[in-house]
């Protein structure tokens, strides 16, 4: 999600092959259109499952690996790393060599990259940091106020909004794969990875960005990170402020407040506020044997939008009134983020954001909205769109636009010349192109990469049907500049490649 040319900028020419030999056929992976960028083409070379130097890429204890999602890729000297999620049940990260032969995008080895014991939940978007690691993340965070005798979630639950919903995020599904001791507070986490010389990750739980459910995290100075969050029935905006550069271990979370907007063209600004200050160090023996929900927060619901105690707060956990325990405050900040953000007068019924993307010249952050729902289009004072879109905010004013927007067609569709359902962003400052994933059912089961240029939207690839586009990180390779894409969900197996070179 942010630029490659400081880190890739230097490699000489000959480093990387000008046009990498395919390793898989893109007809085989149904792939149906090719990209409209003059001199680009669709290079997929590595599926999940296949054996790198006898190591299964994605491979382990799971099973049939699949899932591709977030690409980073990280220059070592002369080597060159990419890092890749696959986003499943029990997640997994997997470094892998690029280079061999003459200097092409052939893997050479891959690793699995350990975790410390606990595997992350549905790792998902990722970003390369000003400091050269790799931002990720885990997104759906258990419900710890829904969690049963037993370890499960309770199902389904009455979120307050008269109706009954499957609402554990999977848990349910999926606990009997993690370690035994896991409880929910210890997944919904931003983590880190950095990586030696030789291409060794150090993996970390970065427990001061707080706990909700991560898509992205995307810094744009050394000091200041943005994290969207994905939950689908109403999320929040975060922002966290190290004490230090290029250390996200201690620092300040902020939340995002939302004001309708005022004059033409404005959707609405935003303000920032103050949760509080965050230390990993002073969290980490809470983490490792965590809280109850109940130790944190009285709750009950409420009664039309009346509390008889406590303050009604509404978001991904649904209507409910919380009043926060006494002396709880520091642990509730961390553990339940959204929820303590909502108590102090942040907006939390967002719509699904997914990925971040940061143009530097205009500082402008891009945030997706992959579908506009009834509840946070009423909250906002915003118009529904089941096709979604991508809004512009400006970091200087805080006022926020529509950038690119959907177009629904007849009862669920969307138009085919615009974007639909987006969610991985990538910012390319050298051709000033905000590239566009999407994921969604709106477009007859395809979805589409696309480039945003000079106010022109172009089409460069269309998917197999049903299959996500995801894992988009721009590289300048030498003379050359590339898009890594992974495609995910009814591909099987998922696969990455790279559009290019541009």
């Amino acid at each position: 999600m942010v630029l490659f040319a400081s880190l890739l900028g230097c490699v000489p020419p000959h480093a990387l092959a000008a046009t990498p030999a395919p390793a898989i056929d893109g007809e085989s992976m149904q792939v149906v259109g090719l990209p409209a960028w003059p001199g680009a083409s669709w290079w997929p070379f590595l599926r999940a499952g296949d054996e790198v130097s006898g190591v299964a890429f994605g491979g382990g204890a799971t099973g049939v690996p699949d899932g591709l999602d977030a690409n980073t890729l990280h220059r070592r000297g002369e080597r060159l790393f990419l890092l890749t999620h696959f986003e499943r049940s029990v997640g997994a990260l997997f470094v892998t060599e690029l280079g061999g032969g003459g200097g092409s995008f052939t893997p050479t080895r891959t690793t699995a990259i350990d975790q410390a014991g606990v595997p992350v939940f549905n790792p998902c978007g990722a970003a390369l940091s000003p400091w050269g690691s790799h931002l990720g993340s885990e997104e759906y965070e258990p419900d710890a106020g829904a969690l049963a005798v037993g370890g499960r979630m309770r199902t389904p639950i009455d979120r307050g909004w008269g109706e009954e919903a499957e609402a554990d995020n999977g848990w349910n599904a999926r606990v009997d794969q993690l370690p035994a001791a896991s409880v929910p507070y210890q997944h919904g986490w931003a983590n880190e990875v950095t990586l030696d010389a030789e291409g060794r990750a150090t993996f970390a739980r970065r427990l001061a960005l707080g706990r909700y459910s991560h898509e992205q995290a995307i810094a744009v100075s050394a000091r200041e990170v943005y994290l969207s969050d994905d939950q689908a029935n109403g999320g929040g905006l975060f922002r966290f402020l190290a004490a230090a550069d290029a250390d996200l271990r201690v620092g300040r979370l902020e939340a995002a407040a939302w004001h309708a907007g005022g004059s033409a063209g404005e959707l609405g600004r935003l303000s920032w506020v103050e949760l509080g200050p965050t230390s990993e160090a002073a969290l980490l023996p809470a983490w490792q044997k965590p809280p109850s929900f109940d130790q944190l927060f009285e709750r009950s619901r409420p009664t039309g939008n009346v509390c008889s105690s406590g303050t009604l707060v509404e978001g991904g956990s649904g209507r409910e009134c919380l009043k926060l325990r006494a002396g709880q405050a520091d642990l509730a900040r961390a553990f339940e983020t959204r929820r303590y953000a909502a108590l102090l007068g942040a907006t939390t019924i967002f719509p699904k954001e997914e990925g971040l993307a940061w143009d530097p010249e205009s500082d402008t952050l891009f945030v997706a909205w992959s579908r506009v729902n009834p509840a946070a289009a009423t909250r906002l004072g915003v118009p529904v769109n089941r096709c979604g879109q991508v809004v512009a905010v400006d970091r200087r004013t805080g006022m926020l636009r529509a950038a690119l927007t959907g177009v629904p067609r007849g009862a669920d569709g969307c138009e085919p010349t615009a974007i639909a359902n987006p969610d991985n962003l990538a910012w390319d400052s050298s051709t000033r192109t905000l590239f566009v994933a999407e994921d969604g059912p709106s477009r007859e089961g395809r979805n589409r990469l696309w480039a945003w240029r000079d106010g022109t939207l172009r089409a460069l690839l269309d998917s197999p049907k049903g299959a996500e586009v995801s894992g988009l990180s721009v590289a300048q390779v030498g003379l050359q500049r590339w898009l890594t894409v992974s495609l995910q969900r009814d591909v099987r197996p998922s696969v990455v490649g790279f559009v290019g070179p541009w």
